[in-house]
This record gives C-alpha cells, structure tokens and sequence, in this order.
C-alpha cells in the first residue's frame, strides 16, 4: 500500500497520506510485537493451541490485550484511530482502494477473533464496554462526518468506518449472532466497498475529478454505470436481499444482549447513510447534464462489466442463501465464545 500511494497516488497530498498510513501502522505494530515477545517469554512457546490451553493472570491479560487491540483497532480502523484511513483512500489508485477497503481492513476482525478474544477472554469482558463506546463514537462522527463531504473516495471511506464500528459491536458482544453477524458483514463490505471504489474510479479515469459538484445527470450518458451504482448504493445500505441485510439484523438482535441503548445509537448508521448516500446517487445521475462531461459518453466498457459483476452477483446470492455461510462458521465461531 505505501508504494501504491506513493507511485500511484492521484493527487499532491499523498505524501501526507503516506506519512499517517506508514505512522499508524507502524506504531500499532510495534506494540503488537511487544506484546507477542512478552508472551513468548512468559509461556515459552509461540505455538498457538498451546498457548490457548495455558493460563494467564488477569493483569497479565489485560497488559497484552490493550498491545494487541491498538495494532487491530488501528487497522479496523476505530475511533479514534480512523485518521489514516480517509486520506489513504483519498490518495491511492482505484486498485489500492480496493485492496485496502476488501482486504486489509478485514485483518483487524480477523486479529479479534484469532488472537484477542480466545487468548484473552477476561480481558475481553473487561474491556468490553469501553470498546463498545468506541464503536457508538466511531459510528455517529463518521455519519455526521459524511453528510459534509464531497469528495466520492471520502463519502465511501467514511461509510466504511461506520459498517467497520457496527461489525465491532457485533464483535465483543459475546453472542452467537453478533459474531456471525460480525463475519457476514466483514465479507458483505469486502464485496460493496471493493464496487464502490471501482465506480469511483471508472469515473476518475474518465473525468480526472471526484469532486460531487461536477457530476450530473449521468444517466443520459452511462445508463449501466448507473444501474450498477444504483444497486451498490443499495447494498450499501444493507438493502433487503443483500448479504448486508443479513448481517446487520444478526448484530442488531446481539446489541439488545448489550443493551438497547446500544442499539437505538448503532441505528443511526441506518438513518445517516441512507439519507447522503441516496441524495450523493440522486445528484449526480439524474437532473440536466453536467457541461463538465459534454466530451466523455463512454459508459461501462466489456472488461468493467465483468469486473464489477462477481461482486454484484455474490452479494445477491450470498443475500438469499446465507445458511452456505453459516454451516461454514457456525463452529468456529461458537468455540470463540467466553
């Protein structure tokens, strides 16, 4: 990703960009690896089902928790560790948007679940309700924050921050549901986020801006462009017969575990988004034509098509048959639970 940015990158603010990228991670992994070496030295062994079997104090637990959970919450990224997150987007190719928002902010939840909450199950109940409150935060600022935004890249970057925070509720809500609903919204995003960036993009590489004031009414000119962003909008916002849909009811039912003040707060994800993500489709497809796109009528091209339709098609299938996902899950997941 740092030479993605920095030898791809779009715009004159990548080198800042790179610099908080290579900061963040940097400083998280250092504190990860202290931790792993200190518990190497106090168990002897790095073997992971060895060390599921041993016993650690509850000082000890917490100490290496808090080591862990700043490399994880970091590549999440929760609040307040999202900074690095929106500029990197901003700043990255089409190609590194999308490795970066598919897949590397999936290894935070997979560092949870392999690492943190097995290996630590008393510090994570400790912890819990202040990971909880993180996620409330990281929700409501980057629904708040994305109604000012008109940059496209920061308006999906900043939606990814708030389904990141809602799968994290999920997460330490030490339920069945909420970890499946976790597991199902980490793959819903990878599919989503990847087709949003690649919208943006295609329409970067044909008008060099993604600024939202010189888009509209591109339905005249790139029917299918829209139909395709239309439906990952949607998807998006977890629209029924979406795998999103699926996933953000198994997490809603798990908050109630928590509390339901919890869930009247994570809902806003539902009111926020919808509302600037619709109105963001709405102005720039429909209405006059833009005289900024007057030069440009090349709507989706063969190998476009083809890119975004896998991801369109597995959200869909995946939406109405999630029991593939759960026979897989279901175990693992459950021998996670404290």
């Amino acid at each position: 990703m740092f030479f993605l940015v920095s030898y791809f990158g779009s715009r004159n603010k990548k080198l800042e960009a790179n610099f908080l990228l290579f900061l963040y991670t940097l400083i998280g992994s250092l504190f990860l690896l202290l931790s792993i070496i200190t518990l190497i030295l106090q168990s002897g062994t790095s073997d992971y089902e060895v060390l599921l079997t041993m016993s650690i104090t509850s000082s000890q637990q917490f100490l290496l928790w808090l080591g862990f959970f700043l490399a994880l919450a970091i590549k999440m990224p929760m609040f307040p560790f999202h900074i690095w997150l929106p500029q990197a987007h901003t700043e990255a190719p089409t190609e590194g948007s999308v490795i970066l928002a598919a897949i590397l902010l999936k290894l935070g939840t997979y560092g949870f679940l392999r690492f943190s909450i097995p290996l630590f199950p008393s510090a994570t109940l400790y912890f819990t309700p202040f990971v909880s409150l993180l996620a409330i935060i990281g929700v409501l600022y980057s629904c708040i924050a994305a109604l000012s935004l008109i940059d496209l890249k920061q308006i999906i970057a900043y939606s990814s921050i708030a389904h990141m925070n809602v799968s994290i509720i999920g997460l330490f809500s030490n339920d069945l549901n909420g970890l499946t609903g976790c597991f199902l919204y980490t793959i819903a995003h990878g599919f989503v986020s990847a087709g949003l960036f690649l919208l943006v993009g295609f329409l970067y590489s044909r008008y060099h801006t993604r600024t939202l004031k010189y888009y509209r009414g591109l339905v005249l000119i790139l029917p299918l462009y829209v139909c395709f962003f239309f439906f990952f909008v949607l998807f998006n916002l977890s629209f029924p017969g979406s795998l999103g849909f699926i996933a953000e009811i198994f997490i809603y039912f798990s908050s109630l575990t928590l509390s339901p003040i919890i869930l009247f707060l994570i809902s806003f994800v539902t009111i926020f988004l919808p509302i600037y993500f619709i109105w963001t489709f709405q102005k720039i497809s429909f209405g006059a034509l833009s005289p900024y796109l007057s030069s440009i009528y090349s709507d989706l091209s063969f190998k476009e098509f083809h890119i975004l339709l896998p991801l369109f098609s597995l959200t869909i299938f995946f939406g109405f048959f999630p029991s593939l996902l759960f026979n897989l899950i279901e175990l693992p997941l459950g021998s996670i639970l404290i």
